[in-house]
């Protein structure tokens, strides 16, 4: 806890659960055979939750496109680091923090 708030918590359940509890307006799942978009166009204003998948070859073994937009930012495969650096970086200049 810092000053009250919870900073993260383990809880048991789906990750439709999740996505429930966190009440986000919209979902992006991140994949290399998505639509092509910018950074910049997939971090608005809103409460969006993105889905960055983990894994050295394949695919999602849930459903996780019923959850949101498929998208990609890039011609090939990117690292999840790579991912969640360019949603970080985007966001920081929307909000006009860098």
């Amino acid at each position: 806890e810092s000053d009250g708030a919870v900073l993260m918590a383990i809880c048991e359940g789906t990750l439709e659960d999740a996505l429930r509890m966190v009440k986000s307006q919209s979902v992006i799942v991140f994949s290399p055979s998505g639509e092509k978009k910018t950074i910049d166009e997939l971090t608005g204003e809103n409460e969006t939750t993105y889905i960055i998948g983990g894994f050295a070859e394949g695919d999602y073994i849930s459903d996780a496109y019923s959850l949101g937009k498929a998208c990609s930012i890039y011609k090939d495969e990117l690292t999840i680091w790579t991912v969640a650096s360019e949603i970080i970086c985007s966001t920081e200049r929307r909000m006009g923090l860098i």
